[in-house]
C-alpha cells in the first residue's frame, strides 16, 4: 500500500512533523509532499490513499476534488485533540472534516479522541530516534528553554511566570509582542528566537537545565520528546497521559526525566499501531 500525506506549503509545524516522521520511518509506504508539490506528484505517481495533515482549509478542499478525480481515496488528518482544537479555534474545522463526504478516512492525533469520536482512526505521532545526535554533556546552570507556536492552548503566560518565579533565564521562541511585554513587565530574563535551524535547536535545548512545555491540551507533542532524547528533563502538563507509558518517565509530578529505554517502548508500541492501521485501511480499500 501507498500512502501520500500533504502538509501546508512552506510550514515545518507540528503536523509536518507528524508526517515527515511517518515517511522517515516508513518510506515504502508513506511519502509526504507539501501542498503546492501535490498535483504533479500525483500525475506522476498512484497513491492508494493520500492524506491531508492539519485544518481543512479552502486549499485542500480544493485539492481534494481533484486527487478524487485521480482515483485515489482521501484521509484527512487532524493532529489536535478536542481541547486545543476548541482552545485554538479549530472546531469549526473539526466540524468541517467530520461531515465532509469526499473525506474517505478521518484520522486524529489523538488517543483519547479516537475513544471520543465514532469513525475515526488514530494515527500516532512516532520518530526515528536513531537520527538524534548525541548530547555533548554540557549544561547550562539556570537556563530553561520553551519552544512552541504562540498559540491560545500553548499557556505561555503561566510558564513565564513559572520561569520567572525560579529565577531562570528562559530560551524561547514563542513570545508575541502581547507575551513580550508580560515578560518585560514581570523582569524575566530571556533569549527570544525567530526561526531556528532544527540542528542548532536540538544543540541549544540540550544544553538546558530543563525544558518547559506545559500546555493546556497537545496530542503528543515533538518538543517533549526531542528535549528527553537531548537529554534534558522537561516539565508537562497532564497531556502527557496521551503518552501510553509516561508514568515510567515521571520522576516528580509533571517532570519527565530522559530515559531512552521507555522512549523506544513508547514509540515501538507507536509503530505497530501505524502498521496495524495501514493493514486495517488497506482491507477497506
Amino acid at each position: 500500500m501507498r500512502i501520500l500525506t500533504v502538509s501546508p506549503e512552506g510550514l515545518k509545524n507540528g503536523n509536518w512533523r507528524h508526517v515527515w516522521e511517518l515517511s522517515r520511518v516508513f518510506p515504502k509506504i508513506f511519502t509526504h509532499v507539501y501542498s503546492n508539490e501535490l498535483m504533479d506528484k500525483v500525475f506522476e505517481e498512484k497513491f492508494d490513499l493520500i492524506i491531508f495533515a492539519g485544518a481543512l482549509t479552502n486549499n485542500y478542499q480544493a485539492l481534494i476534488s481533484h486527487v478524487k478525480a485521480s482515483g485515489s481515496k482521501v484521509g484527512v488528518l487532524f493532529c489536535s485533540p478536542i481541547g486545543q482544537a476548541e482552545l485554538s479555534n479549530e472546531i469549526v474545522s473539526l466540524n468541517k472534516t467530520l461531515l465532509n463526504k469526499q473525506v474517505d478516512f478521518v484520522f486524529v492525533g489523538s488517543k483519547t479522541m479516537k475513544s471520543q469520536l465514532n469513525n475515526v482512526y488514530w494515527l500516532p505521532q512516532i520518530a526515528d530516534l536513531s537520527a538524534y545526535p548525541k548530547p555533548s554533556g554540557e549544561k547550562w546552570d539556570g537556563h530553561v528553554s520553551l519552544f512552541c507556536s504562540s498559540a491560545p492552548h500553548k499557556n505561555i503566560c503561566n510558564q513565564l511566570l513559572f520561569a520567572k518565579k525560579e529565577n531562570k533565564v528562559l530560551h524561547t521562541n514563542a513570545l508575541n509582542k502581547t507575551t513580550r511585554q508580560f515578560a518585560d513587565i514581570i523582569g524575566l530574563k530571556y533569549y527570544s528566537y525567530d526561526f531556528l535551524d532544527y540542528t542548532l535547536y536540538l544543540e541549544l535545548i540540550s544544553k538546558m537545565e530543563y525544558g518547559l512545555q506545559m500546555s493546556f491540551s497537545e496530542a503528543f507533542d515533538y518538543v517533549v520528546l526531542d528535549h528527553l532524547m537531548m537529554g534534558t528533563k522537561i516539565y508537562v502538563s497532564d497531556y502527557i497521559k496521551e503518552w501510553v507509558f509516561h508514568k515510567e518517565l515521571l520522576i516528580k509530578p509533571n517532570l519527565l526525566t530522559p530515559r531512552k529505554s521507555v522512549i523506544k517502548k513508547e514509540i515501538d508500541f507507536r509503530k505497530k499501531v501505524v502498521k496495524d492501521l495501514v493493514m486495517s485501511i488497506e482491507s477497506k480499500l
